[in-house]
């Protein structure tokens, strides 16, 4: 059990990472998408 519950705190930290980082990029993206508007 304790195992299983190790494993998907570290399964949800991965996911986060990964959205976080998807969020970053995106937030990248409309930025340069502003300086070519500009």
């Amino acid at each position: 059990m304790s195992i299983s519950k190790q494993y998907m705190e570290i399964e949800v930290k991965n996911v986060w990472n990964a959205l976080n980082l998807l969020r970053n990029r995106i937030v990248e993206d409309c930025k340069t998408s502003d300086l070519i508007k500009i």
